[in-house]
């Protein structure tokens, strides 16, 4: 998938994909040793820093939050694909490609095109609309409602 980040005029490409070996942020493997403070530093500064139950960081024209736990351990990152009324979203939908081995997710993507890739192994959810999956050690949560993708979040 590729994020633009915009800052002080200068629109940076960051690639983000899912292989075989895990996941990828700007072409840095994300492993459970990744800290949150690197991903900072792979992904910028975040527009607001959000203190709820975990911190959470908005990246505003990426469409993207990402949710740190309180000792700064863990992380998972959301890409908002439907705006919503929580104070701590993004202000944008993340506008960008996801790119799980050689299949290409983009905003427009249904649920059925995810279902379809082969590597994503779905565990059955009796919550409608939400969806859990994993991949190479990645796990996924889906929220897509009448097909249309709402939200992706992916953690180790």
């Amino acid at each position: 998938m590729l994020f633009l980040f915009c800052g002080m005029g200068i629109s940076i490409a960051q690639r983000i994909e899912i292989d075989d070996k895990g996941l990828k942020i700007n072409s840095v493997r994300i492993t459970d040793r990744t800290t949150p403070a690197k991903l900072k530093m792979i992904l910028g500064k975040p527009d607001k820093i959000t203190h709820k139950y975990q911190h959470v960081w908005t990246y505003n024209e990426q469409g993207i939050m990402v949710y740190v736990d309180q000792d700064n351990s863990d992380f998972s990152v959301i890409l908002c694909y439907k705006p919503t009324q929580f104070d701590y979203a993004p202000t944008s939908c993340y506008p960008n490609i996801i790119k799980i081995f050689d299949h290409i997710i983009t905003p427009d993507s249904s649920m059925e095109e995810l279902k379809a890739i082969p590597e994503i192994i779905f565990e059955k959810t009796k919550s409608q609309g939400n969806y859990v999956a994993t991949v190479s050690g990645v796990r996924l949560i889906i929220e897509a409602y009448s097909g249309n993708l709402e939200s992706i979040e992916l953690s180790l």
